[in-house]
């Protein structure tokens, strides 16, 4: 989730534990709340810093209780001398900045993303998919939470009615009940968008696998990605009660088809050099006249010395066979060979709509002199930012390798 809402949230359980703390505590508690966001500054360091760090330590057990711990330590330092009678409210702030913590967690869990909660004896990561990371509702609910009690006590101010109970208590702990209900219908709702999408059939093939991802302003809308024997599917799930579902109203990306001479051909000697089974398909190539495919192979014996760019934005173009020793061998060692200073690749099959935006930005962001990583790096995080694009499968399946500088070699 972000960061404004795990600060609310940590408002909310301070006010409930700890109504009436010192502001030192509450903002102890708030920092304790946000603090496993910090994983966020590894995408300073580059995407795959990004992807290595994000979600992993800071979104560990391990964590919560060294994030306690500091906050704790932190409380007690600043705090003057304990008295005997403050014993409970120092133990009711220690408690207050764990609830946060595993909070934190809590509503990470429920996202795409996952958290590797078990780090660093597992990297697995745990993640529902229930919860867009920044969810409108989510966000209303608290704010509603904590304002509510405040203006509710000024009408009692006015009306000269005095209530000496802790304001504000009642309130909070009512907002996180409904905040775990909204994500126990946002679990059903997901269940019921898997069934239905499982229980039909595309272009005559059963699914093989599965997912479904929310829309962060509406509950009932949900993004779906269906994997056939021939192709994926990405398409809208609207779970409106008597809201029909057309499986074949989405966007189709086809797998290469299957055949005996295909079957053949990969047993082939040719087919056992990994750079003659990676190529680009050009213009000509599925109509037989004269060869137009180009191999790795051939790649690799172009002339490309000097050149400084080269993207590659077709499906798949990054992956390859893996050599230990090696390294990856497809187009992206081909045109290493060749001479290119800088590849930009795909590790997957990316949607064309995606593939257009990413270049879009990518290329526009080089000719404004960001370097050749960084540009990269820039467009991925505007595709990020759009809530429909927010799982990994949208913006993160291109990558850059080689030279990092501008197209003028500043660094």
């Amino acid at each position: 989730m972000d960061v404004l809402t795990h600060a609310l949230a940590s408002v909310a359980v301070a006010r409930i534990a700890i109504p009436r703390a010192s502001r030192a505590a509450w903002l102890a508690i708030i920092l304790a709340g946000i603090a496993p966001d910090i994983d966020e500054l590894s995408a300073l360091a580059g995407p795959s810093s990004y992807l290595r760090w994000h979600h992993t330590f800071t979104h560990s057990l391990a964590a919560v209780a060294l994030i306690t711990a500091l906050a704790a330590t932190a409380c007690l330092t600043l705090k003057p001398k304990i008295a005997a009678s403050t014993v409970a409210s120092t133990s009711s702030t220690v408690w207050s900045l764990l609830a946060v913590s595993v909070l934190h967690l809590t509503l990470d869990a429920c996202q795409s993303d996952g958290i590797a909660a078990l780090w660093p004896f597992t990297p697995r990561r745990f993640g529902g998919d229930l919860l867009a990371r920044i969810d409108p509702w989510i966000i209303a609910i608290l704010v509603a939470a904590i304002l509510l009690p405040e203006l509710l006590r000024l009408v009692n101010a006015e009306i000269g009615s005095k209530d000496k109970s802790p304001r504000g208590r009642i309130g909070a702990a009512l907002g996180l009940v409904v905040i775990f209900l909204y994500i126990g219908a946002r679990a059903t709702l997901h269940s019921n968008v898997i069934a239905t999408i499982d229980a039909r059939s595309y272009r005559g093939e059963s699914p093989r696998r599965v997912a479904a991802f929310p829309e962060p302003a509406s509950p009932i809308h949900w993004r779906a990605i269906v994997e056939t024997d021939r192709a994926l599917h990405e398409l809208a799930v609207n779970e409106m009660p008597g809201a029909s579902f057309d499986p074949e109203a989405g966007i189709v990306l086809f797998k290469p088809e299957s055949s005996p001479i295909l079957e053949r051909a990969r047993q082939s000697a040719a087919a056992k050099n990994p750079l003659l089974r990676s190529g680009l398909a050009l213009a000509g190539g599925n109509l037989g006249q004269g060869d137009g495919i180009l191999t790795a192979l051939e790649a690799s014996g172009l002339d490309l010395w000097g050149t400084k760019l080269v993207t590659l934005s077709a499906c798949d173009t990054g992956v390859g066979e893996i050599r230990n020793h090696e390294g990856v061998y497809g187009l992206r060692r081909a045109f290493v060979l060749a001479g290119a200073e800088t590849l930009v690749m795909s590790l997957w099959p990316v949607s064309d709509y995606i593939a257009r935006d990413a270049m879009v930005g990518y290329y526009t962001r080089l000719r404004a002199g960001l370097g050749r990583g960084e540009a990269l790096r820039q467009a991925k995080l505007a595709i990020l930012k759009q809530p429909n694009r927010r799982h990994p499968y949208y913006w993160a399946g291109f990558i850059q390798s080689g030279e990092w500088a501008d197209l003028d070699g500043r660094r």
